[in-house]
């Protein structure tokens, strides 16, 4: 196998991990046309912003601990902890905007 195969594989796999997390948290086409402003989400070589933001959704995906009914409800809910904005809200800001959740995510704040 090549470098290039890996590479392939790799981004293969990072998209099927994004549709299980696309499934779990319930998205509608609207929400997840919003988290992807460059699209391509569907494509076999996504733009790099899109491959950025999955790769950060997924982190925050495999962080939050709550089950499927709550994690949906709270994606939705805005919250004082990110200024009023949902969660949903927050990943369809900047790129620091998603980082600054999956921090948030991190020091336990959405388990």
């Amino acid at each position: 196998m090549t470098t290039e195969d890996f590479a392939a594989l790799e981004l293969r796999t990072m998209q099927s991990a994004w549709r299980a997390l696309e499934r779990r948290w319930g998205l509608s086409p609207t929400e997840r046309r919003a988290l992807f402003p460059a699209g391509g989400d569907d494509l076999a070589d996504p733009p790099a912003d899109t491959e950025a933001r999955m790769r950060i959704q997924i982190e925050i995906g495999y962080r939050i601990g709550m089950p499927e009914d709550m994690l949906r409800d709270w994606l939705r809910t805005a919250s004082p902890v990110l200024g009023w904005l949902t969660p949903l809200d927050v990943m369809s800001g900047s790129r620091a905007d998603l980082r600054g959740l999956r921090r948030i995510v991190e020091a336990g704040f959405a388990s």
